[in-house]
């Protein structure tokens, strides 16, 4: 039987805060792939307390899709309250974009988690809470028939082109493509049908993760 984990004392458990605070920044500005060497020297600590806090690279990294996988947890537990599913649905693409536009290293730390190990994904546990509020606005007739889960898994990553967008032009963009976003999720007369199947979890999970050789496309699989 293994010891039990030692809590971090204050100093090192900030330390460890700080790390990732600046990862996040410097991940966006630099690529996934920057000198962690110069993540400690931004932090203003030694290289050999980086390597206490996270004794690997793939720690690091997994200390961030963490960190963006806790975040998605707070916006999932603000749904709950929420008057209908429709509300739901947009407290969600809401949550999820703004988590994309306040932390933009968030789609290549996802990526490269999937790289580091394909099987770490914690994002199961919301699937079940995503099925129940996109039934409830299937049945209130305000989300369209042929949205589903995995749909509204992938918009706020779709969204997030226009993040790179200096500003003001990202905010007007952000605020146009989320209104026309929100129209054509809307149950309405004149929509036109789905062009194709929806995802699959596994394929959205392929697609948010970034592709493995596990998780091959749909083109790859018929």
């Amino acid at each position: 039987m293994s010891a039990p984990t030692r809590p971090l004392r204050r100093d090192a458990a900030l330390n460890r805060e700080r790390l990732l605070d600046e990862a996040e920044r410097y991940f966006a500005e630099a690529g996934i792939d920057a000198s962690l060497h110069e993540l400690a020297e931004r932090t203003g600590v030694g290289i050999g307390t980086l390597y206490r806090r996270f004794p690997t690279y793939a720690d690091l990294i997994r200390a961030l899709y963490d960190r963006a996988a806790e975040r998605i947890d707070v916006v999932m537990a603000e749904l709950a309250d929420l008057d209908s599913g429709w509300d739901q649905v947009v407290a969600f693409l809401d949550g999820n974009l703004a988590i994309l536009v306040d932390y933009p290293a968030t789609p290549a730390v996802l990526h490269r988690m999937s790289e580091l190990d394909p099987d770490y994904r914690p994002g199961v546990r919301w699937e079940e809470a995503v099925r129940g509020f996109v039934a409830r606005a299937h049945d209130e007739g305000s989300l369209r028939a042929d949205v589903t889960g995995t749909d509204l898994g992938m918009l706020p990553l779709a969204m997030a082109s226009v993040l790179r967008f200096p500003q003001p032009q990202r905010g007007v963009a952000l605020a146009r493509y989320r209104r026309i976003t929100l129209d054509g999720l809307r149950a309405s007369d004149a929509a036109q049908p789905m062009p194709t199947e929806p995802f699959t979890t596994e394929e959205l999970n392929t697609a948010v993760h970034g592709r493995t050789a596990d998780h091959p496309t749909r083109a790859e699989r018929t």
